[in-house]
């Protein structure tokens, strides 16, 4: 990996997309990168190393399990934002990663941050954040 950057939303709705970036920077954190598709996250994992992550569950019509997945062997912190989450169709290497689910907080995303640069790795942390504070 050639570089490193603070965070990267992978999520398919600018206006969502946006509105993180906007909560993530208020934070501090400036290097900040955005995916639309599973194949342009692909990419950036492969050639960036990321502090954290937020991972819409669906991109379009695909799951976007395989990005999760890459970000957990890449131990790297991410959380997941959904407005469609089954606690059953995450795979066991997935269970507590945090969930956020939509419409989302400044709070909650505040939090969550916290959370995943103050915790153990994405396959060892066993909270669920609640949709509200």
């Amino acid at each position: 990996m050639n570089t490193s950057k603070d965070c990267l939303i992978i999520e398919e709705n600018f206006v969502i997309s946006m509105d993180l970036e906007d909560i993530v920077k208020s934070m501090g954190f400036d290097f900040i990168d955005q995916a639309t598709s599973l194949t342009q996250a692909t990419e950036l994992l492969e050639k960036m190393q990321y502090r954290m992550a937020f991972l819409d569950l669906y991109l379009g019509q695909e799951s976007s399990l395989p990005i999760a997945e890459m970000l957990n062997k890449q131990n790297i912190p991410f959380a997941i934002i959904t407005a469609y989450y089954d606690e059953d169709s995450l795979p066991n290497s997935l269970k507590g990663i945090p969930i956020i689910q939509k419409p989302y907080s400044t709070n909650t995303i505040n939090r969550v941050v916290f959370e995943l640069l103050n915790s153990p790795p994405c396959h060892s942390r066993i909270s669920e954040v609640p949709t509200s504070l």
